[in-house]
C-alpha cells in the first residue's frame, strides 16, 4: 500500500510539473469564468472540512487501508479530469465548481489534488490512530484557520504577513481534541503542525 501511495503521488507531481505551463495558458479562460461565478473562500473551506469527515469516518469504521484505496481511485479520476483542463477542454460541470471553490491564483484542481494526496499520505505510512489525528487536523484545524484568520485576522503573525494570530490560534485550538484519538503524540503533531502552518512557505 505505502508503494502504491508513492507511486500516485509521483505521478501526480510529475503530472502537475509537465502540464503547468499548459494551464498558465488557459489561466485567462478561467479567469473569466471565475468573474461569472465569483469565489467562495468559506464555501472551499465548508467543502474541505466536509470531505475531510467524511474520510476520517470512512477510514474510522472501515480501515485506513480500505479509505486508502478510495482515496487512490478518487486521485487517479482527479488527475484524468487534471490533465483535461490542462489541454483546455471545456467541462461544462466541473468548471463552475472549479473556479467557485478553488483560489485565483492556483490552477485548476490543484488544490483538491493535494488536499487528497496528503490525507493518502497520512492514510499509507502511520498507524491508524496517528493517521486519524493527522486527518482531524488537515479536516478541521486548516479550515478553523483560515475562516478565523479570514474573519477576525486583523494581528498578522511578526514572521509571516500572511498569516494571522486569530488564524493560527484557531489551528492550534482545534488540534487539540487529537488527544483523544492518538494521545500524547497525536497532541504533540498537531502542535507541530500549527508552527509549520505559520511559517513562510509557499505551500500552503
Amino acid at each position: 500500500l505505502a508503494g502504491i501511495a508513492v507511486a500516485v503521488l509521483s505521478i501526480a507531481m510529475i503530472d502537475m510539473l509537465e502540464v503547468h505551463e499548459p494551464v498558465l495558458a488557459h489561466k485567462k479562460r478561467m479567469e473569466e469564468t471565475r468573474r461569472k461565478t465569483g469565489h467562495n473562500e468559506y464555501a472551499r473551506q465548508f467543502v474541505h472540512a466536509m470531505a475531510g469527515v467524511a474520510v476520517l469516518a470512512y477510514a474510522y469504521f472501515f480501515g485506513s487501508q480500505n479509505a486508502a484505496m478510495v482515496i487512490a481511485w478518487i486521485l487517479l479520476c482527479g488527475l484524468v479530469l487534471f490533465d483535461m483542463k490542462a489541454k483546455g477542454n471545456r467541462l461544462k460541470i466541473v468548471d463552475p465548481v472549479l473556479s467557485y471553490l478553488e483560489r485565483p491564483d492556483s490552477p485548476p484542481g490543484f488544490g483538491a489534488l493535494a488536499y487528497f494526496a496528503g490525507m493518502l499520505f497520512c492514510l499509507a505510512f502511520f498507524r491508524q490512530e496517528i493517521a486519524l489525528s493527522m486527518l482531524f487536523v488537515l479536516a478541521i484545524s486548516d479550515s478553523a484557520s483560515t475562516i478565523s484568520g479570514k474573519t477576525f485576522g486583523k494581528t498578522r503573525l511578526p514572521y509571516n504577513k500572511d498569516k494571522s494570530l486569530a488564524g493560527t490560534a484557531a489551528f492550534a485550538v482545534f488540534a487539540l481534541p487529537v488527544y483523544f484519538i492518538g494521545g500524547a503524540p497525536a497532541l504533540a503533531a498537531g502542535l507541530f503542525a500549527t508552527v509549520i502552518e505559520s511559517l513562510p512557505l509557499r505551500v500552503n
